[in-house]
């Protein structure tokens, strides 16, 4: 009898290789920490028992076997639970130990394939969207992942590596509004499938809730204005009116009425002193809010605008006038008539009971020249109109352009510029000045207008110093332009400018601290010095630039003149030499003695004698 002792084996690690798609689906499985010899491995794959796998483990106590069928992205387990081994050719024919630790490992499976890059979802609703991505080169198809979750571990039916052929899009149904969907793609191109594309997320939209209503505004005899506040999921809003507090009935078409994506619609075609009811309902692709809050108001029973008081008309010309009148206080429009009958037997054009608005102001265009017009008004509201007319007013349109300006002339002429004035032309609205270097009033830059003149006198400005200008005037209104008016003088010189006067000095411009010296111009009178003073002469005692201009009574001012510029000097100083001793028939010669900023002059204090050379820095001094 042969007797065998089944030893215990220990793993020390286990390990796998990494499986690309595009390279194979097998991964090579590690074992270490085990004796030499031939070993059956009892493996799992995700939890299942597989075949089990023949190993040969070398010197060093590793081994190896090899797990196929790994053909989709992602990881799975492996857990090694007994190894079989002996001197047997066949180890299943051997001893077996049962493996509890490091007998574990994860097998990772990518691909090195080109991945699509997946797109924004389109045609999205409540309950689906069209997945969008990229085409990947040479792929055969594509498969398609739609998820509850980021991870994609809660897969939508049917979306679990959903082969899509080649299409580049995909319309996902059965979708749970205010869901979470998370998509991704994968390209197979070759022989392997690729790595998951980018994750494109959407959350369907939701039924709206209900609708908060807001205070009725605007409300007359025959118009209010229903509001709301915005409803975040709405796209539209649908708007009940009725006068049954139950809404069993509607008015006119106000039952559902879609208004479109507003806060506000104003109702209208309503009876006075009638109770209303009014809801409002959010809407969108999804459904309709439920709940319906309700709004209960009265119309008014204002009354109808009074009589409305006409204004005379003005503006009037060729074919215009403007009709004017007084605001009156219930009426939110009024009602304009025009006529060339006095008793309104017929109507100018549009002008038959008009809607000119909220104004009391219209312009009355299309008229015929020298003709009279008639105009009167209604007020108007949700009430209704005026019960009467007001009083009309009478417009005669002008016949004819105005007539030429007469009385021209100059004034005010400067330097630069000079006044045109002129009498008021008859039937002129505005008048047209014209200035120019040339009689014959070019069409260039020389010749320069100015239209819309409503006075009756004009400036002309920036004109250059001692040159002719023709100038004139036309009046202007609807109906045309006159001729221009000639004034009597037909041209106007600008004035020139006075010549720059000169300077003199009363002495040096080099002066002593203590000393001034007076600058005197050259005119006698319309002097402007640079200091600010006006007077003919000033007197300065200090350091500067000093110039002088001519201002004549025009306001033309010279050119400046060339400036006198005055310097200060320092004050002198003289030090003299120390004393010395002489015979009293003997002589001296003064030394050590300097000065500065000055001339030397010797004196004798307090003693007598004679000095020589005394301007000198060393004189002689003699007893």
């Amino acid at each position: 009898i042969i007797s065998y002792d089944c030893p215990t084996y220990i793993l020390s690690s286990t390990t796998a290789s990494v499986v690309d798609l595009c390279s194979g689906t097998s991964s090579i499985i590690t074992l270490s920490g085990l004796p030499a010899g031939l070993y059956s491995v009892t493996y799992e794959l995700n939890n299942v028992l597989q075949t089990p796998a023949n190993m040969t483990v070398n010197a060093t106590g590793s081994g190896t076997f090899i797990v196929s069928g790994f053909t989709t992205l992602g990881t799975k387990s492996i857990a090694i639970k007994s190894l079989t081994s002996g001197t047997s050719a066949n180890a299943s024919d051997n001893c077996t130990s049962t493996i509890n630790s490091a007998n574990t490992v994860t097998v990772t499976t990518t691909s090195s394939g080109t991945a699509p890059v997946a797109l924004p979802g389109t045609a999205a609703t409540c309950t689906q969207i069209t997945a969008n991505w990229q085409a990947v080169s040479g792929a055969s198809y594509y498969e398609l992942d739609v998820a509850t979750d980021a991870a994609f571990t809660n897969f939508v039916s049917g979306y679990n590596a959903l082969n899509v052929s080649t299409n580049l899009t995909r319309n996902i149904a059965g979708l749970s509004n205010a869901t979470n969907y998370y998509y991704r793609v994968r390209a197979f191109k070759g022989t392997c499938i690729s790595a998951n594309s980018n994750i494109i997320t959407y959350k369907p939209a939701i039924v709206p809730s209900g609708v908060t209503l807001a205070p009725v505004t605007g409300v007359n005899c025959s118009v209010f204005i229903a509001n709301w506040t915005t409803e975040t999921n709405a796209t539209n809003y649908l708007l009940d009116v009725s006068t049954d507090i139950n809404f069993g009935s509607f008015v006119n078409t106000y039952n559902s009425l879609n208004v479109g994506n507003v806060t506000s619609y104003t109702v209208t075609g309503l009876a006075a002193s009638t109770i209303y009811y009014y809801r409002v309902r959010a809407q969108n692709g999804c459904g309709t809010s439920a709940g319906i809050p309700m709004v209960q108001f009265t119309t008014t029973t204002a009354a109808i605008p009074g009589t409305i008081v006409s204004a005379s008309p003005t503006n009037i010309i060729c074919s215009v006038f403007t009709a004017n009148w007084n605001l009156q206080a219930n009426a939110t429009s009024y009602l304009l008539d025009v006529s060339t009958d006095i008793n309104f037997g017929s109507f100018v054009g549009i002008y038959n009971s008009l809607n000119v608005g909220n104004v009391n102001t219209y312009t009355v265009t299309g008229l015929s020249t020298s003709t009279i017009y008639y105009y009167r008004l209604k007020g108007r509201n949700g009430c209704g109109n005026s019960t009467v007319y007001s009083n009309s007013q009478t417009a005669k349109t002008l016949d004819s352009a105005p007539i030429a300006p007469t009385a021209v002339v100059s004034s005010g002429v400067l330097c630069n510029q000079f006044t045109m004035s002129w009498a008021a032309a008859t039937n002129a609205l505005t008048y047209q000045a014209q200035i120019s270097t040339d009689n014959a009033f070019p069409a260039t830059a020389v010749t320069q207008t100015f239209p819309g003149i409503t006075a009756t006198s004009y400036t002309f400005t920036g004109l250059t110093v001692g040159t002719v200008y023709y100038y004139r005037v036309l009046a202007r209104n609807g109906c045309g332009d006159s001729v221009y008016g000639v004034p009597p003088s037909t041209s106007v010189t600008t004035l020139t400018l006075p010549s720059a006067p000169t300077i003199s000095a009363s002495g040096s411009l080099n002066i002593c601290q203590t000393s001034n010296v007076t600058l005197t111009s050259s005119a006698a009178t319309n002097n402007l010095w640079s200091t600010g003073a006006v007077t003919q002469s000033i007197i300065v005692s200090s350091a500067g630039s000093y110039t002088v201009k001519v201002v004549n009574s025009a306001g033309c001012e010279s050119p400046s003149s060339v400036p006198s510029t005055v310097t200060i000097s320092n004050l002198p100083t003289a030090t003299a030499g120390g004393s010395i001793t002489i015979c009293s028939n003997g002589s001296a010669i003064v030394a050590g003695a300097n000065a500065t900023n000055g001339n030397i002059l010797w004196t004798i204090n307090g003693g007598s004698g004679t000095l020589t050379n005394e301007t000198t820095v060393a004189p002689t001094y003699t007893p």
